[in-house]
């Protein structure tokens, strides 16, 4: 899911980009484990922009505050309708490690997925502000000059279908890949306190206990 936009709440209270991009995906993912009949995949649709060394993530910085202020912000000015993306698929990312480790085990892999940039699907479609649906459209231009990865849907999709059907990663979990690539991703992603917080706040703000 996409949202990237001024500082707005689910029905929840919830900041949206952070109660869509990853308290709907962490609550739906829990509530179907138990259902789930192995051996089974799952994946988590992350970005480049969660990390700042990279040019993805350089121009919208994610800033970690913790689940609960991510979820209440005291501030518009804690951060952009973009860095609360960035910020929100940097969560993405731990989540997936993070339940990986906790399905270890079981017959069930997790792993995390970059789509890349893909300019053709219809993302401005959701930013309601003129100048920054102007911006984005500007700088896919700027950024695709600077390397920054893009792809059409057709080939993220396929790469996606791989990551949930190639036999040859039965066995391959607790993994990022951008499209057909397994990459590292950012050193915050994998710092397994932060995330064992951010799991246990989650639960507690999603209601999941």
């Amino acid at each position: 899911m996409q949202v990237m936009t001024g500082l707005e709440y689910t029905k929840d209270g919830y900041e949206l980009t952070f109660g869509t991009n990853h308290l709907g995906h962490f609550l739906l993912t829990n509530l179907l484990i138990d259902k789930m009949t192995e051996p089974a995949r799952i994946i988590v649709v992350s970005s480049g922009t969660h990390d700042p060394d990279t040019i993805d993530g350089r121009f919208n910085k994610p800033i970690f505050l913790g689940a609960t202020r991510l979820a209440k912000p005291e501030s518009e000015k804690d951060m952009t309708g973009m860095q609360r993306y960035s910020t929100s698929k940097l969560a993405n990312l731990m989540f997936a490690y993070e339940l990986s480790r906790r399905l270890n085990g079981k017959k069930i892999t997790v792993n995390a997925f970059d789509p890349a940039a893909v300019p053709a699907t219809n993302l401005l479609s959701s930013i309601k502000n003129p100048f920054a649906r102007w911006s984005i459209r500007a700088s896919t231009k700027m950024f695709k000059l600077l390397g920054v990865k893009i792809s059409t849907p057709e080939r993220s999709g396929s790469a996606m279908a791989r990551l949930l059907l190639d036999e040859k990663l039965n066995d391959v979990t607790g993994k990022y890949f951008q499209i057909l690539d397994e990459k590292q991703s950012s050193k915050q992603s994998y710092d397994k306190k932060i995330a064992t917080e951010l799991w246990n706040d989650s639960e507690k703000l999603t209601g999941l206990r």
